[in-house]
Parts: structure tokens; sequence; C-alpha cells
């Protein structure tokens, strides 16, 4: 009942759910099942799950990823902003009302699907229950990203579908009745469903942070702490070993650091909230406005120093230190998502909604990270190459060229090196963050000229 309590359900049942539209749908399915037997053939399972997914993921995330927009459309926001509502009230609000009749829809056609009987029950219920996981995700993920940014937010809620979907369909299809986490024994269905009550509540809560942020509320840093702890924490959780555990939960933190980089690239007013705030010793205002990139940069700085003294001492390290070192490999790793966050700042700092910024962003990443590639390793052969690179190295460092060959090394300009020497791994990606540095201090000092 509390939920009927909230005014913006009952504005979207009352809207919605009109004597015709709950009708339609059964009356369609009873039809259709009509015309099915008349013909000797009644709609197969595998139909009405597709039409399911069309139904609930597809039309849902696109109800969803609009619901805010309409508001602001509709000239409706202001009054909602200034009312009594809550930010969490106003995103079950929309989240539920919004898509409550999309989930009345999929209930008749999943009770259709299940009624053909074209599938065994196992199959059935692993592609259902995954139907139902990516229909979650997508509606509350494009909602998200239409509070924050208002643009493509059915399609980021469609790729967050099909990726739910993908890993459901693995996790309940992967013929183990047990899954292991942190060495304890869950069953395989109900790690599935907290899963996705984990992630659930996650992206639904990242909404409502957006919601408080539009509706001028303070957003201090917890939620979005406690949500990369957790979320390593998730993905650590599957191995056994200590240092293997911290690779998990230090590759979580560089796809978070990714991902807020991401979301504050553009933010040029909030850097200087956050620099102004803090140099007047206001804390709270300060944490307020803290580039979500640096908590978990610092987490996995801490990790990282962590796994490398749990990593040396496993056997696998010493056999495998004449040819690189996993360590060496993660600490690149790190600064190559620091060279793509100054990239990342360079390109959206100040931009506004100006032309072809998107086609640079993929422009960058084709270029850099596959045709110049292939182009080296096309004209030079990659012993050879990697033979020049490391010398070169070498010889900058200590002007003496007898270092031995390491193949590939030339691709140390692209990717992260696996390299038994740290300098030879950073070196390179280090001189480009430097250098996109000093572009983007170039173009931090040409913006603050132009509004003086």
């Amino acid at each position: 009942m509390l939920l009927f309590s909230n005014p913006e359900i009952r504005r979207y049942l009352w809207s919605e759910f009109t004597l015709l539209r709950l009708i339609a749908v059964p009356a369609a399915l009873l039809a259709m099942f009509l015309v099915g037997l008349l013909k000797a053939g009644a709609p197969s399972t595998h139909f009405l799950l597709t039409v399911f997914a069309l139904v609930v993921i597809y039309r849902g995330t696109v109800v969803a990823g609009r619901a805010f927009r309409e508001e602001v459309r509709n000239k409706t926001w202001d009054f909602q902003r200034t009312s009594s509502i809550s930010p969490l009230q106003l995103a079950i609000g929309k989240v539920l009302g919004s898509t409550s009749y999309i989930w009345y829809c999929g209930f008749w056609i999943y009770f259709a699907a299940w009624y053909a009987g074209g599938l065994n029950v196992e199959n059935f219920n692993v592609i259902g229950s995954a139907l139902i996981a990516a229909g979650i995700i997508g509606h509350l993920t494009a909602f998200a990203h239409n509070v924050a940014f208002q643009k493509f937010s059915s399609l980021i809620g469609i790729c967050a579908a099909a990726v739910t979907y993908w890993a459901v369909t693995r996790m309940l299809g992967a013929g183990v009745d047990e899954v292991l986490w942190y060495r304890f024994s869950f069953s395989r269905s109900m790690f599935y469903f907290f899963s996705v009550v984990f992630f659930s509540v996650w992206v639904f809560r990242a909404g409502v942070c957006m919601l408080r942020w539009q509706m001028q509320y303070r957003n201090l840093p917890l939620d979005w702490g406690l949500f990369v702890v957790t979320f390593g924490a998730y993905f650590a959780g599957f191995f056994y070993e200590a240092w293997a555990q911290y690779f998990a939960f230090y590759i979580s933190m560089l796809f978070c650091v990714y991902l807020a980089f991401f979301l504050e690239a553009g933010n040029l007013s909030g850097y200087k909230r956050f620099y102004y705030a803090g140099k007047e010793g206001q804390i709270w205002r300060s944490l307020e406005n803290m580039p979500r990139w640096v908590l978990p940069l610092f987490f996995a700085v801490i990790v990282l120093l962590l796994f490398s003294q749990s990593y040396a001492l496993h056997p696998t390290a010493a056999l495998l230190s004449h040819q690189g070192s996993l360590t060496v490999f993660l600490v690149a790793a790190l600064f190559f998502v620091l060279r793509d966050g100054l990239f990342l700042h360079w390109l959206f700092l100040g931009e506004g909604g100006r032309k072809y910024t998107g086609f640079k962003l993929f422009a960058y990443y084709f270029f850099l990270y596959f045709l110049f590639p292939a182009i080296v390793m096309q004209i030079v052969p990659a012993s050879v190459a990697g033979d020049m690179w490391t010398r070169f190295i070498h010889s900058v460092l200590t002007e003496d060229m007898t270092v031995p060959m390491q193949p590939w090394s030339a691709l140390t300009l692209f990717y992260p090196s696996w390299h038994p020497k740290l300098v030879y791994a950073v070196l390179p990606v280090f001189v480009q963050c430097l250098a996109l540095g000093g572009l983007l201090f170039l173009k931090i000092r040409r913006l603050r000229n132009r509004n003086i």
C-alpha cells in the first residue's frame, strides 16, 4: 500500500490503465491462440518470448528512458522539483509508474509463453529469468542515464539489458548447481537472484542521486564510495587466492575510474567548485563536488600495493619473472586509463553541445587502439620493432645498448606491456600523459581567458 500512496505512481496508474488497455493484451493473445488452434498451430514459446523481449526490454527501456525528459519537455519539472515529494519517492514513482503497463503486458505474454510449453522447464526458466533481469536493469539504467544526460538513454539501457541477459544466461546455464563466492556455497538460483538485486539497487540509487542533483540536494560521495567498494568486492569473491582477489578488485577499480572519467570529463564547473571549496576550507562542499574518479583511483593504488606483495609470494611470479611481471602490467594499465581520462577531459571540457565530438572520440579509439598498432606491426616486424624500441628506451636511460630483446615492445605505445622492467612499460604512456596534460592545461587557460 505504500507504493500506491506515491503520487507519481497514482498519476501513472490513472493515465496508463484504462479499461481498453487492460483488456487489449489478454484479448490479443487469446485471439492469437484461437487462430492458431483453427490452423492447427498455436504460437510457439520462442515467438512469445521474443515478443516479451521486444515489449519489456525494448519498449520498456524507451519508456523509462524518456520519463524524465518528458517532464522537462512538458514544462512540469519545475513544479515537481519544488513540490514536497522526495527524490526517492520521485524516482520510485517514475521508474515503476512509467513502466507499470509494460510489465502488465509482459506478465500476460510470459504467461502465454509458459502455457505454450515449447521449451523444457529448465531452458524456459533460464531464458525467462534472464529476460526479466535484463528488463529490470535496462529500465533502471535508461532512467538513471536520462536524468543525468537526457541523450541516448534508450540505447544505453538496451546495451545494459543485453549485457545482463548474457551474464544471467551464462550464470544459470553454466551446468553447475552451486556457486562458490568467498568460499561460501550458494545455490545457482539464489546467487542469480541476489546478484540482480545487488546491481538493480545500485543502478536505481544512481538514478536517485541524479534526481537529488537535479533538485539541488546535496550529494556526498558516500553512495559512490560504497558502490565502488561493493562492486570490487563482488567480483573479487569469485576467486580463492588473495592475489587473485586483489587482481579482480583492481580491475574493477580501473573500470570505475574509466566510468568516472566519462562522467566528469565535461564538468568544468564541478572542478571549479571543488577547487574553491577546498581552498576556502569548506569540507562538506568540497566533498560534494569531489570528482568521482578520486575514490576508485585511491582504492586502485592501495589494492595494487597489496597485490604486488601478495603476488610476489606466488610461484607463478618467479617462473615468469624473466618474461614479464603482472604487477608491471597492472601499473601500465593504470597509466593507460589515466591517459584516456586526460584525453576525455581535453575533448569534452568546455565543448558543450558542439558537433563532431562523438566522431573525435571514435577516431581516438579507432586510430590509437587499432589502426596505428596495425600499421606499426605491418611496417616493422614484431621482433625488430621490439628490439628497436626497447634499445631506444634503454639507451636514453642508461646510454647502454646491451639489453635483451623483448618481442612486441613497440606496442607499449598503444597497450599495457608485459615487461620485467617497470620503466620500459610505463615510460611511453607516461610521456603521453605529460603531453595530454599539457594540452589540457592550455585548453583550461584558453577557456579561462575567454570567460574573463
